[in-house]
C-alpha cells in the first residue's frame, strides 16, 4: 500500500475505520482534490478504483486476499439512488467475489472465501447521479459491516443453494431468482464468455457470489421501524423459506375471513383492510402489525393473496400501481419502477378454491417466488413496446396477454373518466402492469415440484434438461413406432434411465393428432387379447389436449377424430379447424389448458414423395401453411418447454426452387421464440421396428443453457433415444434471424439443401452432418405383426381374380402416356414397381390410416394368405372404428 502509511496505519482496524469515516458528507473533489476521473461512466468500477487509488493510496489489484490483509477487512464500495419519495435505496447487488467453480465444490459454508469475506467489510456508500463525474459523488455512509448472527443461516441456505447446483452440474441455470439475501450475479466483460464447470460439459457464465439489493437497502435505512422474527425453541437454525412455511402451516384449511377474525382483523363489521395478507402474515409470523419485518425487508420480500381456481390458474392476474404515460416513455426499463417490483421476491399466501363448495377458497400453502432472469427478459419487452406505443401516440394499444407470455397492461382507473394526459396531447385511461395468470400458476406449479422434489433434480427452477431432457428421449424413441409394436428391447447400456421422473407429470397438447400416434408412444398401450403387444409409456407423460380435423370439415371426412374419440373418450379431442380454435383461444371465448410439452406431425401432403419434389410447395403450400398455427399455438400457450414434431424427410430440402428454405423457417421461428432444436432423420426398420417409415423428427426444447452443438449431435436428446455415430464431421452455418429473409434468401439457385440428417441449432446457429445407426437390438418383420388366417375379417381376403389382376396393375412399374383432365395434355407417367405381394420376412412399408378397405391401392399392403404364422395384427385393428375406413391390410 503506496504511501498509505502517511494517511493511516494499515496494521489497525481503527485507525483505517477513522481515516475512511472523513469522507463522509464529502466528495472525492474535495476529499482528494481530484479535478476528474478518466472515463468516468463507461468503466464501472472506476469510483471505487479512484477511492483505492486516491484516497487510500494503494495499488489496484485483482487479489483473492482482502483489500487491508492484515486486519483482514474488504474494502467495498456501493452506490445509493435517490427514489421518488426522497428515500434512498441500492441501486445494484454488492459484489463480493468471483466464484471460481472448479474449486468452490470442494468448499463447506464455514471454510468458504466469501464467508471469511462477508466476515468484515468496510462499507463505503456514495450517492449515484448520472448526470455527475464521480469525482462528484456524495458519501453519504462509511460503515464496518459483518453479517448480523440471526442473517447467517439465511447467507448459509442461500450459499448451499448455489454451490448445490454446481455440484449438480448445473452452474449454467444458476439464477437470482434462487436466493435471498447472497445470490450468484453474473459478471463479465461480455454476455458471450463462458466458464468451465466441474460436473458438466456445458460452459456457464462467469458468476460473482454478491449481496441483493434489498438487504443492501434494509443495512442503509438502519431497519429502526422494522422487528426481527423471535425465533421459538427449535428455530434457530431454520432458514427462512422453512421458518415461515412451518408457522403457517397450523392454519391451512382456513378461508382469508376465517384468518383475518382469528387474526383479530376482522370483527365487529370492520371492514376488510386493502393490505389484509400483510397483515395476516405479521400476525402468524409475531411481528406487530405496525413494524415491518426484518428478513422481508432485507430479501425485499412482498405479500401476495392468490386464489387458485379448482383448475390451478389464479383468479385475478398481479397488478402494480399505475404509470404515468409521460414517465413511461422516459424512462427505460432498467430505470423503471415496474422492473424494482419484478426484481422483488413474493410471499404467495396461496388459497385453493373448494372442491366441494365453489367460491370458498381454503389457505393451502405458502410459498416465495421470484421472477428468473429469463422471464425477466420477456417482461421487458412487454415494457419496452408498450414505451413505443406510447411514444407513437398510440397509448390506447394495450399489451395484450397474448402478445406477452409473462405480462400485458390494461385499464387500471376507477372508470372510464379516469385518465392520465399522454404525450400525444390526448387523455387515456390510467392503465397498469399486470402478471399474467396463467403464467403465475404456471409458476407456482413450477416452485412446488421443485419443493416437493428438492435436490434431486427432478424440477429446477429454470427446467432441467438432464432428467427431463432423457425422459423426452424416451418419448422420442417410442413415439416414432407407435403405429407399429412394441420396440424391440435393447442393451442395457441403450437403455434410458426413467426412475426419477415417475413422480411428475409432463403434460403434452397433440396437434394434428391423426388417431393418437403420439400419444400412444408416450403414454404405453396394453391389450388384454394381445399382450404382445404391450408398450410401457416413455415417462411421466399425460395428454391433456388434443386437436384434429380434416378439411374441408364435412362429418364423413373426420375419420380420425373419431377413432381418436373411441379410443381416448369422448372429450379428449377438440374436431375444430385449428386456425379457428386459436381465434376463439385469443378472443377469449374457450380456455386451452396449459402444457409443457406439443407433440404433432403436421400435415405433409405438401411434400409427398408420391409428388415431384417440384410440385411440393412446403410452408406456402396449402397444407404447408399449419406450421404457423404450430408457431401461433407456441407462442399462445406461452412457449411450452418442449416441443416434438414429425414430417417427411424432404422438408429439409423443399422447395425445388429454393433448396431448405422450409426448414430454415421452421428453425428462425423456433430460434424467435427461445428455442434450441435438434433433428434427425429415422428410418423405424433400422432400430428394430418392423416398418420401413423415413421420418424426420424435430426436438425443441426452451432453454438459456448454451449448447456444444457439435456434441449434441451424438450426445443430444435425439441421440440418447436412437444411439448413433458420425459419419462425416459436421459442418456449421448461420441462418437468418427473420423468417421473412429466410423465405426471401434462404437455399436461392442452390442445386442441394444445406441441411444434412441430422442437426442442431441455436440461436441461428447450425451444426448439421450425417450419422451412421448404432443398434444392436433384435429386429421384428411384417409376419411378425400379422394375426393368424382365423382372426381376420373374410371382407379383407380377394379370391376375385380380376381384382388381383388390378392389384398387380397397380403394385406393378408403368411407364404410360396419361391426360390431364384439366388441360388435356398428355405426359409419360412413370411408377417403380412395388412387391406383390408384399413379403412378410422384412419390415412393411409404411401405411396410411385413410387408405383402407379392400380396394387396391399401391399404398395397401397384401400378403398371401397362411403366410402370418403367429402374432397380432397392427394394433387389434385400432383405426377400424364405427364411420371409419379400415385400415390398409388384405389377405390374397
Amino acid at each position: 500500500m503506496d504511501g498509505s502509511q502517511d494517511y493511516y496505519d494499515a496494521s489497525s482496524l481503527d485507525s483505517i475505520y477513522s481515516y475512511a469515516k472523513k469522507l463522509e458528507g464529502k466528495t472525492l473533489r474535495t476529499a482528494c482534490h481530484l479535478a476528474a476521473i478518466d472515463d468516468p461512466h463507461r468503466r464501472k468500477g472506476s469510483f471505487g478504483n479512484a477511492i483505492e487509488e486516491h484516497y487510500f493510496h494503494y495499488d489496484i489489484n485483482s487479489s483473492a486476499d482482502p483489500d487491508f490483509a492484515q486486519v483482514e477487512t474488504e474494502l467495498k464500495t456501493t452506490p445509493l439512488r435517490r427514489k421518488k419519495n426522497g428515500e434512498l435505496s441500492a441501486k445494484e447487488r454488492l459484489v463480493i467475489s468471483m466464484i471460481n467453480y472448479m474449486s468452490v465444490v470442494d468448499e463447506t459454508w464455514e471454510t468458504s472465501s466469501v464467508q471469511k469475506k462477508l466476515s468484515k467489510i468496510l462499507l463505503i456508500a456514495y450517492e449515484y447521479d448520472k448526470d455527475l463525474n464521480p469525482v462528484d459523488f456524495f458519501v453519504d455512509l462509511v460503515e464496518l459491516w459483518g453479517i448480523p448472527p440471526e442473517d447467517v443461516p439465511v447467507f448459509r441456505r442461500d450459499w448451499n443453494t448455489v454451490v448445490e447446483k454446481i455440484r449438480q452440474g448445473k452452474a449454467h441455470e444458476l439464477s437470482g431468482s434462487d436466493t435471498f439475501y447472497l445470490e450468484a450475479a453474473t459478471k463479465a466483460a461480455s454476455s458471450k464468455v463462458r466458464r468451465p464447470q466441474p460436473f458438466s460439459s456445458i460452459p456457464a457464465k462467469p458468476r460473482a457470489w454478491a449481496i441483493k439489493p434489498a438487504y443492501m437497502t434494509a443495512i442503509f435505512n438502519s431497519m429502526l421501524d422494522a422487528k426481527a422474527i423471535e425465533r421459538r425453541e427449535g428455530e434457530g437454525d431454520l432458514d427462512l423459506e422453512h421458518l415461515v412455511r412451518s408457522r403457517f402451516e397450523p392454519y391451512f384449511g382456513l378461508t382469508e375471513e376465517e384468518l383475518g377474525e382469528h387474526c383479530g382483523y376482522l370483527h365487529n363489521g370492520r371492514r376488510k383492510p386493502k393490505n389484509l395478507c400483510a397483515l395476516i402474515t405479521k400476525h402468524i409470523l409475531g411481528v406487530d402489525q405496525n413494524a415491518k419485518i426484518a428478513e422481508f425487508e432485507k430479501a425485499g420480500i412482498k405479500t401476495k393473496t392468490i386464489r387458485l381456481k379448482r383448475d390451478g390458474v389464479p383468479k385475478e392476474s398481479i397488478s402494480f400501481p399505475t404509470f404515468d404515460y409521460f414517465d413511461l416513455v422516459a424512462r427505460p426499463f432498467e430505470e423503471s419502477d415496474f422492473r424494482e417490483y419484478l426484481r422483488s421476491k413474493y410471499l404467495f399466501v396461496i388459497y385453493k378454491e373448494d372442491e366441494e363448495t365453489r367460491g370458498r377458497y381454503l389457505l393451502s400453502e405458502v410459498l416465495f417466488w421470484q421472477m428468473s432472469d429469463k422471464d425477466l427478459l420477456e417482461a421487458q419487452r412487454c415494457y419496452e413496446e408498450m414505451r413505443r406505443r406510447v411514444a407513437m401516440g398510440r397509448a390506447d394499444w394495450s399489451v395484450k396477454s397474448s402478445e406477452n407470455r409473462c405480462c400485458h397492461v390494461r385499464p387500471h382507473g376507477r372508470n372510464k373518466a379516469d385518465v392520465l394526459p399522454t404525450p400525444a396531447g390526448k387523455p387515456e385511461t390510467k392503465k397498469c402492469f399486470w402478471i399474467n395468470a396463467r403464467y403465475i400458476g404456471e409458476e407456482i406449479d413450477r416452485v412446488r415440484r421443485e419443493t416437493i422434489s428438492g435436490a434431486s433434480g427432478t424440477l429446477t427452477a429454470n427446467g432441467t434438461r438432464a432428467v427431463h431432457g432423457s425422459t423426452v428421449a424416451q418419448g422420442v424413441a417410442t413415439a416414432h413406432g407407435a403405429g407399429a409394436c412394441n420396440p424391440p428391447t435393447q442393451p442395457s447400456a441403450s437403455v434410458v434411465d426413467r426412475s426419477y421422473v415417475t413422480k411428475n407429470v409432463i403434460r403434452v397438447a397433440e396437434l394434428f393428432a391423426g388417431v393418437g400416434g403420439f400419444r400412444l408412444g408416450l403414454e404405453g398401450y396394453s391389450d388384454p387379447a394381445h399382450p404382445q403387444f404391450a408398450m410401457p409409456s416413455a415417462g411421466p407423460f399425460k395428454t391433456i389436449w388434443a386437436n384434429q380435423w380434416e378439411p374441408p370439415g364435412t362429418p364423413t371426412r373426420q375419420f380420425a377424430a373419431k377413432c381418436y374419440r373411441e379410443r381416448f373418450g369422448e372429450d379428449s379431442l377438440i374436431n375444430e379447424d385449428i386456425n379457428k380454435v386459436l381465434d376463439a383461444y385469443e378472443a377469449g371465448t374457450i380456455d386451452i389448458p396449459d402444457v409443457d410439452m406439443v407433440v404433432g406431425g403436421f400435415p405433409c401432403q405438401d411434400y409427398s414423395v408420391a409428388k415431384p419434389l417440384s410440385q411440393a410447395s412446403g410452408i406456402v403450400g396449402k397444407k404447408g401453411v399449419l406450421w404457423w398455427d404450430i408457431y401461433r399455438f407456441l407462442r399462445l400457450k406461452n412457449t411450452p418447454r418442449y416441443v416434438l414434431l414429425e414430417n417427411v424427410d424432404r422438408l429439409l430440402k423443399s422447395p425445388a426452387s429454393q433448396r431448405g428454405r422450409d426448414f430454415a423457417i421452421i428453425l428462425s421461428c423456433f430460434a424467435s421464440l427461445g428455442y434450441a432444436v435438434e433433428w434427425r432423420v429415422v428410418n423405424a426398420a433400422d432400430y428394430g421396428f418392423p416398418q420401413k417409415r423415413r421420418r424426420v423428427y424435430i426436438y425443441a426444447e426452451k432453454t438459456d443453457e448454451a449448447w456444444d452443438l457439435a456434441d449434441r449431435m451424438t450426445r443430444g436428446v435425439m441421440a440418447q433415444a436412437l444411439p448413433v455415430k458420425p459419419e462425416v464431421d459436421p459442418v456449421g452455418f448461420t441462418i437468418p434471424a427473420d423468417p421473412y429473409e429466410c423465405s426471401e434468401s434462404f437455399g436461392m439457385g442452390a442445386k442441394r439443401s444445406r441441411f444434412e440428417t441430422a442437426g442442431v441449432m441455436q440461436g441461428c446457429k447450425v451444426m448439421t452432418g450425417r450419422l451412421n445407426v448404432e443398434y444392436n437390438g433384435t429386429y421384428k418383420t411384417l409376419g411378425d405383426v400379422l394375426v393368424d388366417d382365423a382372426e381376420v375379417d373374410e371382407s379383407f381376403f380377394i379370391t376375385d381374380e380380376d381384382k388381383l389382376e388390378r392389384w398387380r396393375y397397380f403394385k406393378g412399374g408403368k411407364s404410360e402416356p396419361r391426360v390431364d383432365k384439366k388441360t388435356g395434355f398428355t405426359y409419360q407417367y412413370t411408377e417403380g414397381s412395388m412387391a406383390f405381394p408384399d413379403p412378410v420376412d422384412c419390415p412393411a412399408r409404411t401405411i396410411l390410416t385413410s387408405e383402407g378397405g379392400g380396394r387396391p391401392h399401391g399404398a395397401n399392403i397384401l400378403c398371401k394368405r397362411g403366410t402370418a404364422a403367429a402374432a397380432g395384427w397392427f394394433r387389434t385393428s385400432w383405426t377400424s372404428c364405427k364411420g371409419s375406413p379400415r385400415a390398409g391390410r388384405t389377405w390374397a
